[in-house]
């Protein structure tokens, strides 16, 4: 397939504007998207630092799975 940069550069902000995420602090708006990398990212950090930081883990390890 053979389709200009531009249109593949515009189908990418179109994706991203549509789904994006808001959040709002007071006066201040922030769009964020969540990728399939920064999702696994958090799962890790859950699973693996969030438990140790100051307190025992609350997932047992045996349910502590690598995805």
């Amino acid at each position: 397939m053979n389709i200009r940069p531009e249109i593949l550069w515009t189908l990418t902000k179109l994706s991203r504007v549509l789904n994006a995420k808001k959040l709002s602090f007071e006066k201040h708006q922030f769009n964020y998207n969540l990728t399939y990398q920064i999702q696994k990212g958090l799962h890790e950090f859950d699973l693996n630092i969030g438990g140790s930081l100051g307190a025992k883990s609350i997932v047992p390890k045996e349910d502590k799975k690598n995805t």
